[in-house]
């Protein structure tokens, strides 16, 4: 199956961009979900 694993869609202020990108736990969230379907 398909996951997207990316920044979420809404804007956000630049300040706290790093805050929005997707995080190495999150990746490896979505990949485990991945295989287990």
């Amino acid at each position: 199956p398909i996951e997207r694993v990316t920044g979420f869609d809404t804007p956000y202020p630049h300040a706290l961009e790093w805050e929005y990108f997707p995080t190495p736990p999150r990746i490896v969230k979505a990949m485990r979900r991945a295989m287990e379907a």
